[in-house]
């Protein structure tokens, strides 16, 4: 699980923001919620978090740029619905967007590769929570 930023239309280094890795044995299913928590957002002191079922990343300081104050208008928006998805081993899963704007925030279908890139483009900062599935030998 990764997070990736993009500010004023531009993808921020490093790609992953802050990442959290976690492993289950073949066949095994963890119950619980995963997400994204941010601490102290427009302050000096912003960071971000990645949690799971099995555990959460470190806690990393972020560049205050990321919360710029001409950019007062923030929401957070799920990509997937609350029926359970089947993700494919090797495929990213867009789960949920961050995103701030400086006036207002337009709807998007944030399936659809073009509004997802307009709205990259439109507003001032955007975080894509992703989630990818590897399998791994042995």
């Amino acid at each position: 699980m990764w997070v990736e930023a993009y500010h004023d239309g531009e993808v921020q280094e490093p790609t992953q923001l802050v990442n959290l890795s976690f492993e289950l044995g073949s066949g095994s299913v963890k119950e619980g919620h995963i997400g994204l928590g941010m601490l102290s957002p427009k302050s000096d002191y912003s960071s971000l978090f990645l949690y799971s079922p099995s555990g959460k990343s470190i806690v990393n300081k972020i560049d205050p740029k990321f919360f710029p104050p001409e950019a007062p208008a923030a929401t957070w928006e799920y990509a997937i619905g609350k029926e359970p998805i089947a993700l494919e081993a090797g495929e990213p899963q867009l789960l949920a967007v961050y995103r701030q704007a400086e006036n207002s925030l337009g709807s998007f279908n944030l399936q659809d590769e073009k509004e997802l890139e307009q709205m990259i483009q439109e507003d001032a900062v955007v975080f894509l929570l992703k989630m990818k599935i590897e399998e791994q030998e042995g």
